[in-house]
């Protein structure tokens, strides 16, 4: 008896859990639906089936939406608010109504309401607004009238109704951006002077050979489509060029078997330079979390290396660290965009998909492992260490990339044979740097 109580007891409680679970999940559900459908501002438009073959085309503010054929429903779902004006035209020219005319409603939309049109005759398609949401929606369900499935359709964020609010911000946000820009390309003219005026000034003290000339360049670039508006990298690169004849080679290049960054003092004058550029013009776009894509391309002559050189651990021990066999300088080397208004759907709405890639590599990727005390023994091992001066300078050195998140790549050149193929080159992407204005 006791055993077939407590069984008794189990099942119930069991039971009850199992209600209880159920309750939640559908309140979760009901939640969630009624959230979703907060974003959104619902048309529902129909047409009775007839005997009439004209087929109208919809248009919201001029934006053609679809053809509807007599039987025909639709059910739009937009993310945006404000005036819409809907208009039917017989064909698929859009023609601007007269005040006369019946083929066209204005209204406002906002999100979380629900609005009907009733669209009727034949040769000259006409309107009505349905005031009655109970009759509204009586109408559009009843399959009896109608030839097919309801056709859902959601505004395209990326391409959205004219004139209501998603295009409203967009336009604003552009204007924005092309004030941002012409105040960019301002900074870059003064980042090269106040570089070149440094780079001068370094010669003038025997610091720095005369043929060495700074290459920097700032700009602003498109990143493709995400959530409603253009996504915006600022690209920054900085290195140098030296014009060989006549050069003193310890006034520009890394001696032959060094890697640290001190002993070039080109490499030095260009960090340095990169460094008050940052924190002085453009530090502004180093938010706190933003992304920060960082190229480091550093080289070495192809001499071969006869009498072993020794890593000293200056960037503790570096384990399986990728870098990649440049067969180039090539800079600026950029990702292939992804519109999120071509990427697949789910449930719905459109996946969330990241950043296209700052920099696209096409070169052999390698791996690299130094230890204190180890042999250097190959010119790719210098390439790459240089460029791991260069990294700890940018981590340690400069205080905007101290609060970004930092992705680094390293790549290693190897050609020649002489001074002039030791040197470096810095690329910077800061992603989507207008994401919080």
């Amino acid at each position: 008896m006791i055993h077939k109580y407590l069984l008794s007891k189990l099942f119930k409680i069991t039971l009850a859990l199992s209600f209880i679970i159920f309750l939640e999940y559908s309140f979760s559900v009901l939640k969630a639906q009624e959230a979703n459908n907060l974003e959104f501002a619902e048309i529902y438009i129909y047409r009775f089936k007839a005997k009439s073959e004209d087929v109208f085309t919809l248009f919201f503010n001029r934006k053609e939406v679809l053809k509807m054929a007599s039987g025909g429903r639709l059910l739009y779902r937009l993310r945006s608010e404000g005036s819409i004006t809907v208009t039917a035209i017989a064909g698929t020219s859009y023609q601007e109504p007269s005040s006369r005319d019946k083929n066209y409603r204005s209204f406002t939309v906002e999100k979380g309401k629900s609005y009907y049109l009733e669209i009727s005759g034949s040769k000259t398609a006409e309107i009505t607004y349905v005031l009655s949401q109970i009759s509204g929606k009586r109408n559009f369900e009843d399959d009896k009238k109608f030839v097919g499935d309801v056709i859902k359709q959601e505004e395209n964020i990326n391409d959205p109704i004219p004139s209501l609010s998603i295009e409203k911000n967009i336009v604003k946000f552009k204007e924005m951006v092309n004030k941002a820009k012409v105040e960019i390309a301002q900074k870059e003219k003064e980042i090269k002077k106040k570089i070149n005026d440094y780079f001068e000034d370094l010669k003038k003290r025997a610091k720095l050979a005369r043929e060495v000339s700074p290459n920097v360049n700032v700009n602003v670039e498109e990143d493709g489509m995400y959530g409603g508006r253009m996504r915006y990298n600022l690209r920054a690169t900085y290195s140098y060029e030296v014009d060989e004849g006549g050069v003193k080679a310890e006034l520009a290049h890394y001696p032959s078997g060094k890697y640290q960054l001190p002993t070039s003092p080109a490499a030095l004058a260009t960090t340095q330079a990169m460094k008050e550029t940052i924190e002085y013009y453009l530090a502004e776009y180093f938010e706190p979390g933003g992304i920060v894509n960082v190229r480091v391309t550093g080289s070495a002559d192809a001499i071969p290396i006869r009498n072993p050189y020794f890593y000293l651990g200056e960037y503790n021990e570096i384990a399986d660290q990728d870098y990649y066999l440049a067969s180039s300088y090539e800079t600026i080397s950029k990702g292939v965009q992804i519109d999120s208004a071509k990427v697949g759907k789910k449930d719905g709405a459109a996946e969330a998909k990241s950043s296209a890639p700052a920099f696209i590599e096409n070169s052999p990727k390698k791996a690299i492992s130094l230890k204190k005390g180890d042999k250097i023994t190959q010119n790719e091992q210098l390439a790459f260490l240089r460029t791991m001066g260069i990294r700890y300078f940018v981590e340690n050195d400069i205080a905007p990339l101290q609060r970004t998140k930092n992705q680094f790549i390293h790549r290693g050149k190897v050609e020649g044979s002489g001074s002039k193929y030791r040197k470096v080159i810095i690329e910077l992407a800061i992603q989507d740097i207008f994401r919080n204005k």
